[in-house]
């Protein structure tokens, strides 16, 4: 276990030592994967589905904060759908202004989950999302999961109107199939149920003083979304690939495991209970310490660049006089 928290600290410097890069990194890979992701779910311009305009965006992303990318995802989702339909353009952009306006505006730090959600399916993870957001954001991150989950099945659904009309299996307007698909799909309500219940049982969970309550909660929670995602699949009558969805929730958990490693690691051995008072109160305080392991620097110093083995050191002893 040692050995373990040594690589954490040397991890975590690294990370800190270049900063930067690491920060500039992740967005050139983040930006490719959800501007790669629009594409495929709204591909319907030539000319921003290419590849080569992919890359552009991804690097232009390096230099934009994170709200000026949610806000250029956005635009290029508009851009795309006009070329299908101004209806549903008008759809898109009626559900992410009321959105904004009732909940984004509120809590503008979430904005990156209504982005990266589709991201997260287009990676066949949906169960790492309800997993994350009660580990390290709260219920306050569900909205964020819906508004993206939303987005996803509204680019399927766009997808398969458009495509039974043009095959003419389908009459009538774009937005009309678009709405009755909404309604009807039970695995967008399935996936809203179990994120609901899997970030309220997390946040909850961790609340609890119980030992390795961060390991438990996830644990917990990614038994309960597969769980709640077969029972949903048998009730609707939809098709659930049973060994599928265990390694999604394995997979899942393994990662928000390890980000919550690297975020905080607690030595329950060496828990202590206080207790202490003050002219007004009584406190019972319970103080776990982190676990820190640090690396022992070496320095060796070169005594004598003779070619002579077997030499040793001899102490000198101080006479006092």
């Amino acid at each position: 276990m040692e050995q373990i928290l040594l690589y954490r600290e040397k991890i975590l410097l690294f990370i800190s030592r270049h900063e930067k890069i690491v920060k500039n990194l992740c967005k050139l890979i983040g930006g490719f994967l959800i501007f790669h992701t629009i594409n495929l779910l709204f591909g319907y311009s030539d000319f921003i589905s290419q590849n080569l305009v992919t890359v552009l965006l991804a690097l232009i992303c390096v230099f934009l904060p994170f709200s000026m990318i949610y806000l250029l995802g956005n635009v290029v989702i508009i851009i795309q759908l006009a070329s299908v339909s101004m209806e549903v353009v008008l759809i898109y952009v009626i559900a992410v202004g009321l959105y904004h306006l009732l909940y984004q505006r509120m809590f503008p730090e979430i904005r990156y989950l209504v982005i990266i959600t589709p991201v997260f399916y287009y990676l066949h993870l949906p169960a790492l999302l309800p997993l994350f957001v009660g580990t390290f954001v709260g219920i306050v991150g569900i909205p964020g999961i819906f508004m993206g989950s939303f987005i996803y099945f509204f680019g399927l659904s766009v997808q398969v109107g458009t495509l039974q009309i043009a095959n003419g299996t389908a009459s009538g307007q774009l937005s009309n199939y678009i709405a009755q698909g909404a309604l009807s799909n039970s695995e967008f309500f399935i996936d809203l149920l179990a994120f609901v219940f899997v970030v309220i049982l997390v946040t909850s969970i961790r609340k609890l003083q119980i030992p390795y309550v961060w390991y438990v909660s996830i644990g917990a929670g990614g038994v309960v979304y597969l769980i709640l995602t077969l029972v949903g699949g048998f009730m609707t009558g939809a098709r659930v690939a049973v060994v599928s969805e265990i390694i999604v929730v394995v997979i899942s958990s393994l990662i928000v495991l390890i980000l919550e490693f690297l975020d905080n690691v607690i030595d329950y051995s060496r828990e202590e209970k206080l207790e202490f008072e003050d002219d007004e109160y009584y406190y019972y305080v319970r103080a776990i310490p982190k676990s820190i392991v640090k690396e022992e620097d070496v320095n060796i110093t070169k005594i004598n660049n003779r070619p002579d083995t077997g030499f040793s050191f001899k102490k000198k002893r101080n006479r006092e006089n």
